[in-house]
């Protein structure tokens, strides 16, 4: 039988988590909301443009010369993530917190980007070849100079979209987003389909990286005025201590996050390299979400602990958790069951031995489903959660190199998404602790299996159509789509898990793209 205050809950749950604003600091979440929608946006259109490259790659280049380019990429995320060392993150908290000393932090924050590309660039010209061997990669030593120029460039201008952000300019952050990625694909792809070479498409890139460097050295110098005596010891100072911790944590998620490609690069050739990585490729749709939900989560549960009870808060954490698990459930059934035909029709056949290790990595859509991290950020929990990421890093070392040695490349994302799965259990552990509530309470267990269920049912029709064994891969994928897609839109819309309001806003969004077809098609 539930606990009484359980039945509260649930009613409450299925009620939108509410609107209101806190009673202290000023937060507005309707406001927070359009903000966090103009930056989906925005990043969502930039997002289309990287989901493009590696498909186009994968087409123009070889597999031993697609596995070089993604070395080289996971040299460039890996150096561009560790060497900001959080000061790009400290202008969100120095430049509201202290706008009439905005220029002193952006002259500090941009001498510390150049610095950290001058050795990203200087560590890359001069030990380019060891760290070509010891990737498995002779080739890919003069790649890396190159990539070395785009960091540097790239960092001397990362700390833009931070300054916009924190000015509270989200529509030039998500415009700038969004051409940014824009050009920097065009300036990748033009090149490499113009000449087919590698070498062609990393020059079209440092191409791009100095075009906006200068962009962003001419607007911000010229409208902040900016000089080199805004440079003061004492804040730089102040800086530092807030970005180092959240630098050293930063290092230990990168190395955590990267390291099994390491080992996979290393112990194998770059054209198994490029089966790996297609094998590991993500669809942005998590990123577009979880990201996003994560930061609204925070700002309100945060806000929920000063003037709410456990029943609000678990409320809020219910109705996230089922929303999300309505989204990531029904994708994660459905790629499982068109794997196939996405890697054939994205990457070619050449492709198809990463069709196992794709869908091991589907798993983290279920993950993405419990947004641990940001209860626990609400919780102040940050030690905790240092604490797991080193967990996580000791458990990759641990696990990899027999996974791989058993399983081969299924090993590698074995070992991901395992540290993933056990990092997860605990931090619901201690959040079940936080609260407190036990284990077996703290998920809306009905609500979960419910949409599981009727995920796996709705992919009947997706085998009913694999059956006539169609030709097309697209073909295939669009028609399944389309009949997943009608199947679970039926089920949401007869089920309880949606409210009688949502029902009504989803019934009042169809309508008026209904209206605004007729207008389409006479003009």
């Amino acid at each position: 039988m539930r606990p009484p205050w359980r039945k509260k809950m649930q009613k409450a749950a299925n009620e939108a988590p509410g609107g209101r604003t806190p009673a202290e600091g000023g937060f507005k979440p309707a406001s927070i909301n359009k903000q966090a929608l103009t930056l989906i946006f925005g990043r969502g259109l930039a997002s289309s443009f990287t989901f493009l490259i590696p498909i186009v790659l994968a087409r123009y280049l070889a597999p031993a010369e697609y596995g070089t380019f993604k070395q080289v990429f996971l040299v460039y995320s890996s150096l561009f993530m560790v060497l900001p060392f959080g000061i790009i993150q400290s202008l969100y908290y120095f430049v509201p917190k202290e706008p009439e000393r905005m220029r002193t932090y952006l002259v500090q924050a941009f001498l510390f980007l150049q610095t950290s590309g001058l050795v990203a660039l200087l560590l890359l010209a001069l030990f380019g070849k060891t760290i070509a061997l010891s990737l498995n990669n002779p080739s890919l030593a003069p790649y890396l100079f190159q990539m070395g120029l785009f960091i540097f460039l790239m960092l001397s201008s990362s700390y833009f979209e931070a300054l916009l952000i924190s000015s509270q300019k989200i529509g030039q952050a998500a415009a700038l987003g969004f051409l940014s990625e824009a050009s920097k694909t065009a300036s990748m792809l033009i090149p490499l389909l113009l000449t087919g070479r590698l070498s062609d498409l990393m020059w079209g890139m440092n191409l791009f990286a100095f075009i906006r460097f200068c962009f962003v050295w001419v607007y911000v110098f010229r409208s902040y005025a900016l000089s080199w005596r805004d440079f003061q010891w004492p804040a730089f100072r102040q800086q530092m201590a807030y970005s180092i911790p959240f630098g050293l944590a930063v290092i230990l998620q990168v190395t955590q996050d990267k390291f099994h490609q390491y080992v996979v690069s290393y112990s194998y050739s770059a054209s198994v390299f490029a089966v790996y990585s297609v094998g590991m490729f993500q669809l942005p749709i998590v990123e577009l979400i979880y990201t996003p939900m994560s930061q609204l989560m925070i700002v309100r549960m945060a806000a929920l602990r000063q003037r709410a009870t456990r029943e609000e808060i678990l409320s809020l954490w219910f109705d996230i958790t089922k929303k999300l698990a309505m989204v990531f459930f029904p994708i994660f059934v459905f790629l499982q069951l068109a794997a196939r035909e996405l890697i054939v029709l994205l990457f070619t056949p050449i492709y198809l031995p990463s069709i196992p290790l794709f869908r091991i990595a589907l798993f983290s859509f279920l993950t993405a489903i419990f947004l641990t991290e940001a209860v626990l950020r609400a919780y102040a929990e940050t030690h905790f959660i240092l604490k797991i990421t080193f967990l996580k890093l000791a458990l990759t070392l641990v696990l990899i190199f027999p996974l791989l040695a058993w399983f081969g490349l299924s090993g590698g994302v074995l070992t991901l998404t395992v540290v993933l799965v056990i990092a997860k259990m605990i931090m619901l552990c201690r959040i079940s602790s936080l609260i407190p509530l036990s284990v077996k309470d703290l998920l809306p267990w009905r609500d979960l299996f419910s949409i599981a269920i009727f995920s796996l049912l709705c992919g009947i029709p997706v085998l009913f159509v694999k059956s006539f064994e169609i030709a097309s891969p697209a073909m295939v994928l669009l028609i399944s789509a389309a009949m997943y897609t009608l199947f679970y839109l039926i089920f949401l819309l007869t089920s309880h898990l949606i409210t009688f309001d949502e029902k009504r806003e989803i019934a009042r969004m169809v309508r008026r793209v209904g209206e605004l077809l007729p207008a389409t098609s006479k003009s």
